[in-house]
């Protein structure tokens, strides 16, 4: 048996245990009315939201079946899109779980990345626009919608103690406009200028570092017999170009009359990006918003610049400029209106954040290699210590259903297999061998005669376990008790006692030499050579002095 060790012991013990078996009883009341036949009790617990919380956060992350390994806790809740699991993680592991530049580049461009990292997520974290990620609880989403975040899975990639450093060496450094943290936006390339990004942090600047990017230009052409189907012109596509922000379709109808359509720019990119397959050596068929179409022949060329928004930072520009010698906030600066770094104080950065992994699931799955416990987002615990997979679906009325594996919504059962020395001394620190039933909080108490009890700190316990009682310090019966919680329900206490032996006096036999009364739990030592040869000794002269005083009378 083992105790798991440093851990928050109070944390574990914290609220009343009070998730919502999923008994059946609304099936049992209806038996009773219909005289049906037997329905089986649904396993599991019925509660507003679960929250798994890993023992070892150090060496044992929770993970999810879709999304991966993730430091901190897995929170798992109802939205009206379905189900929604939420990573709550510290600040700083957030940012070393994000994907965002390659490893290998210089320090000053990935310190420039961690700031504007850390910058954006401040300023989501201040925003109250409405999303799905913050209608589940969230702060931020795990995708490139917000930044992409990985978890431990960009942790362990080969070379990522530089990504490491550069988060810590940048620890509390942000991009601050009247005090506020910015809206650091940030991309892979803006192929030489920056896009104006609606405050004035974010201008449209020049930026010839950005031909580090091998998507700084790309240029392809599509047949527009494919185009056509592609967008949904009618009739057979003829002729196609771009007029500012819209892009316009000319097209032959079946009577011979032409036809004509206009998309905006990013309506054409999204409906592109989506039917046509994606050309060689890009990412995307149409990988930026800053592009231009022609006609020429039975083709559209396509000539365009840049991946991503292209707005802020772009993240080969910053490349080029390390390179240059640039340092990080000049980097910054460069691309964010001036601005340079500021550094907030630890009480001013947030201890965690809140992300959405996903938003609108079926059902959720968490495990982990080693020990978490499980608990209802109100606080109260579900699973003291648990292993295995635990499977969460949608419940009634809002609830989510958490189906455990096999025992540990079982009752609880908890007892005293013995103490060690079997009758102790005074001084002595015994062992009290505890038995359970199914991994719980367990809480001794001990009281030795004439004293006030003492309440050890509540540790998990799992199977079989030594348990250290303080020394007493009299003679006399010990009484101790044992109380376990398991999860909602399931308790258990159970009482017993031992003896602890007596002062020695000359010439007699020691207390420590007895047994202990039938029916306790005591286990009495065996004698040493030397005190059972002592004790022998004591009773042939007990034995002579009695004869003497016989003779003489």
């Amino acid at each position: 048996m083992r105790s798991i060790g440093r851990l928050a012991i109070a944390a574990l013990l914290a609220g009343a245990v009070a998730g919502v078996p999923a008994t059946g009883a609304s099936a049992a009341a209806a038996r009773t009315r219909h005289k049906t036949a037997p329905v089986a009790p649904v396993r599991g617990w019925l509660v507003p939201g679960v929250r798994f919380e890993p023992l070892d956060p150090a060496h044992a992350p929770l993970f999810t079946d879709a999304e991966g390994a993730y430091r901190g806790a897995i929170e798992v809740r109802r939205t009206p899109a379905g189900l929604a699991t939420v990573n709550v993680v510290r600040f700083d592991d957030y940012l070393k779980g994000i994907s965002e530049v390659p490893v290998n580049w210089p320090p000053e461009a990935q310190r420039a990345q961690a700031i504007a990292a850390r910058t954006y997520a401040l300023y989501e974290m201040l925003d109250a626009v409405p999303s799905p990620w913050r209608q589940a609880g969230a702060d931020l989403c795990a995708t490139d919608s917000c930044q992409v975040y990985r978890g431990v899975a960009k942790e362990l990639r080969p070379g990522a103690a530089a990504w490491s450093a550069a988060v810590d060496a940048t620890r509390g450094q942000v991009l601050l406009w009247q005090g506020r943290p910015i809206l650091a936006k940030y991309s892979s390339s803006n192929g030489g200028q920056s896009t104006p990004g609606g405050y004035p942090y974010l201008p449209s600047v020049p930026d010839p570092d950005d031909t580090m990017s091998p998507l700084h230009h790309w240029r392809y052409a599509i047949p527009l017999d494919q185009l056509g189907p592609a967008v949904g012109a009618p009739g057979q596509l003829f002729d196609v170009g771009r007029a500012g922000d819209s892009v316009i379709l000319t097209s032959r109808l079946p009577d011979g009359t032409q036809a004509q359509q206009a998309f905006g720019v990013d309506d054409f990119r999204a409906k592109l990006d989506a039917a046509y397959p994606t050309p060689s050596g890009l990412p995307l068929p149409l990988p930026s918003r800053r592009y231009t179409v022609v006609t020429e022949g039975d083709a559209a060329v396509v000539d365009g610049w840049g991946w991503g928004h292209g707005v802020g930072m772009s993240q080969y520009g910053a490349l080029g400029k390390a390179l240059r010698g640039m340092a990080a906030p000049q980097i910054l600066a460069s691309y964010y209106g001036g601005l340079r770094p500021a550094s907030l104080r630890s009480d001013q950065v947030p201890s965690t954040v809140r992300v959405a992994l996903a938003v609108g699931q079926a059902a959720a799955t968490v495990t982990a290699n080693g020990h978490f416990r499980v608990l209802d987002t109100d606080g109260h615990v579900l699973a003291a210590l648990a292993t295995g997979r635990f499977r969460v679906e949608p419940g009634p009325g809002g609830s989510v259903h958490v189906l455990p594996p096999a025992g540990y919504d079982q009752p609880l059962s908890v007892g005293a297999a013995g103490v060690d020395p079997g009758v102790p001394l005074p001084g002595q620190e015994p062992v009290v061998h505890v038995r359970l039933s199914t991994p719980a909080v367990v809480q001794i108490t001990a009281r030795e005669p004439g004293a006030r009890p003492l309440a050890l700190a509540p540790r998990v316990l799992d199977g079989d376990s030594d348990i250290r009682l303080p020394a007493p310090t009299h003679a006399g019966e010990m009484l101790v008790i044992i109380a376990a919680d398991a999860g909602p329900g399931r308790v258990a206490r159970t009482p017993f006692s031992f003896r602890v032996a007596g002062p020695t006096r000359r010439g007699l036999l020691p207390d420590a030499f007895a047994l202990a009364p039938a029916g306790r739990v005591g286990r009495a030592p065996a004698l040493p050579v030397e005190a059972a040869a002592l004790a022998v000794l004591a009773l042939v002269v007990v034995a002579a002095a009695a004869g003497w005083q016989s003779g003489r009378k």
